[in-house]
């Protein structure tokens, strides 16, 4: 008789809460594999269900990443060649973002029409508007000045910022006081951050223009205004605005 107990603790593993099961009375134990089978089949469920909410997180998660991204390159265009391939096609003052920062806004005048579009002017200054002072100081030349719409510069900081998250291409128009046109244009334009006096850099050059730039012995220098004369040669050329973009 004990062994049949024995044999019944031991392969089905059940007792009862105040008393043994009786003698005489054999216990299913189909009834308990089917219980163990049940348990075993909810946690793989219930482990199916994690992965799932893991996989479902990650998801979102690219998603969240996808959709900021698209917000970055149709809300908050780095400079006016993203708005032309968002695909506006219109000359005038939009918003770039060169700082990244949603609130951080930069009214710039975009030209869509120059070369196939999507150039952000950084400078325009005509004889006829006389009003807006380039011979300034280097704080203002560092923030930018003027009226977009009229004329203007558009800050060094901005500048940096455009011209060192990606190539960018110079491209100055001019016209003299007989009313001759010249246009020329640099590749690889940039100039470095304000800690090191918005040093410029300009590859080749290509038009019907004197290189100012190189004349001047500018190139890789620091930029200047009549109260931060970085270089020494602000006599000569910040006569009327920067040594840089004379």
């Amino acid at each position: 008789m004990a062994m049949v107990w024995t044999y019944y603790f031991m392969s089905c593993l059940l007792f009862t809460s105040s008393q043994y099961i009786p003698l005489n009375k054999k216990y299913d134990c189909k009834s308990n594999d089917k219980y163990e089978k049940m348990m075993v089949e909810i946690q793989t469920l219930r482990d199916q269900q994690t992965k799932l909410q893991r996989e479902l997180d990650e998801l979102r998660q690219d998603n969240k990443e996808i959709r900021d991204l698209l917000i970055s390159r149709n809300q908050s265009p780095l400079d006016c060649f993203d708005i032309y391939t968002s695909g506006q096609r219109d000359t005038g003052v939009y918003q770039i973002y060169p700082f990244g920062e949603i609130n951080n806004a930069v009214n710039v005048m975009c030209d869509m029409d120059l070369q196939g579009g999507g150039w952000t002017v950084i400078q325009n200054r005509h004889r006829e508007n006389p009003r807006v002072n380039f011979n300034t100081t280097w704080d203002k030349y560092k923030s930018g000045f003027g009226d977009v719409r009229g004329n203007y510069w558009l800050g060094n900081d901005v500048i940096h910022k455009l011209t060192t998250k990606s190539p960018n291409d110079l491209y100055i128009k001019m016209k003299s006081t007989s009313n001759q046109s010249y246009k020329v244009k640099y590749t690889s334009f940039s100039i470095s951050d304000e800690a090191d006096g918005y040093r410029l850099s300009l590859g080749n050059k290509s038009g019907r223009i004197d290189d100012a730039f190189k004349s001047y012995s500018i190139l890789n220098e620091p930029f200047s205004t009549f109260d931060m004369d970085n270089n020494h040669k602000c006599g000569v050329l910040c006569g009327s605005g920067p040594a840089h973009f004379e």
